[in-house]
């Protein structure tokens, strides 16, 4: 699940590189279409395990968080608010786990990060390219994690992102949340 959290997160992120690529605030849907791990295709494994630990996540939520979580989490779905889209940065280093390491550069309408994050010990670092299209966007990622309990793992991450529209039907874009529930991604 913290592949897939991370991989959300960064596609959602990358949205608002520069001003050439007007991406629009509001609901974006995203679709995992191919996770391979250590050389190994967990696509349907990583599905059905993020369903799984998302179903245990709700037991401490209040009704309304669950109804958000429950919403976002199903759907794959995330907010995009203003600030979100005007400053990837910011966005991705606003929980204090992730640093962008090299400042995001574009090529045409696909644009390339690399950053770093540490979450619960876990180390990830990487690259990845989101390519732009009008309202939908293609993501790839190369990712490296290492902890220690479970040693260093290669990570590829293939997804795809579609513009729902302005209305994120009750889901808090992230820099909006409460830290506890950004947590939990």
């Amino acid at each position: 699940m913290k592949h897939i959290a991370l991989g959300i997160m960064l596609a959602a992120s990358t949205m608002a590189l520069a001003d050439a690529i007007k991406v629009k605030p509001g609901l974006w849907e995203t679709t995992l279409t191919r996770q391979v791990v250590d050389g190994q295709d967990m696509t349907r494994q990583i599905e059905a395990m993020t369903k799984q630990m998302a179903a245990a996540s709700l037991q401490s939520m209040t009704p309304e968080q669950r109804k958000q979580f429950k919403g976002a989490m199903d759907n794959k779905r995330a907010c995009v608010s203003p600030a979100m889209a005007a400053d990837y940065v910011a966005w991705v280093e606003h929980n204090g786990m992730c640093k962008v390491t090299t400042k995001p550069s574009l090529m045409g309408s696909t644009v390339h990060y690399a950053l770093s994050c540490n979450q619960q010990g876990r180390v990830t670092t990487g690259t990845g390219d989101v390519t732009f299209s009008g309202d939908n966007a293609t993501t790839h990622m190369e990712m490296v994690s290492n902890d220690a309990a479970s040693g260093k793992h290669t990570v590829q991450v293939d997804m795809t992102s579609r513009y729902l529209g302005a209305d994120c039907q009750g889901i808090q874009p992230y820099d909006q949340q409460p830290s506890h529930v950004s947590s939990a991604n």
